[in-house]
């Protein structure tokens, strides 16, 4: 899971900047999943 995040070599001083981080990571990553799907989805209705 940490590797999926990005927070597997993380080191930073205090828990709460370790979660916000890994909170940031996760909206990025399902951002780009929202973004994709919504391309494939688009690319499906033109053909």
């Amino acid at each position: 899971m940490k590797e999926l995040l990005s927070v597997d070599n993380l080191r930073s001083a205090g828990i709460h900047k370790a979660k916000v981080i890994a909170i940031l990571n996760c909206m990025a990553l399902v951002g780009g999943t929202i973004a994709v799907n919504q391309k494939s989805n688009d690319l499906n209705k033109v053909a």
